[in-house]
């Protein structure tokens, strides 16, 4: 078999569509977000920073409620950056540009919806 029918990170640095479901009935919704893959480029290479910077922290004797709060930033950070286009999304009747800062409130302010794009983002079937 030819290895290049499996090249997640060629792949996951295109991206793929996310169509969002309901969070209640899982009905899919007119709304969709594309994100890239853990096997991206940048996926890895934000993971690696952190990997260090995580080290230089426990060597600095940094305590565990500000590496935790640093891995919270991470991960919003993470799902941040790996969100590179949607459609449908829409807040208060308007229809919101997939901005880094819009990224960031709807990912805040709607958990289920952050919780479906980290899945999609972890799942390698979506980049195949």
């Amino acid at each position: 078999m030819d290895l290049n029918k499996l090249d997640l990170t060629k792949s996951s640095n295109e991206g793929a569509w996310v169509d969002l479901k309901h969070p209640a009935t899982a009905e899919k919704l007119p709304m969709k977000i594309k994100v890239i893959g853990k096997d991206s480029d940048k996926f890895i290479e934000m993971s690696e920073k952190y990997s260090r910077s995580n080290l230089d922290d426990l060597k600095s004797n940094k305590t565990f409620e500000q590496r935790l709060e640093k891995s919270k930033e991470y991960g919003d950070q993470l799902l941040i950056n790996c969100t590179i286009a949607w459609e449908g999304i829409e807040l208060d009747g308007k229809k919101l540009d997939c901005t880094p800062e819009n990224v960031k409130l709807v990912y805040k302010r709607f958990n289920w919806i952050r919780e479906q794009v980290d899945t999609a983002i972890a799942d390698r079937a979506n980049f195949l």
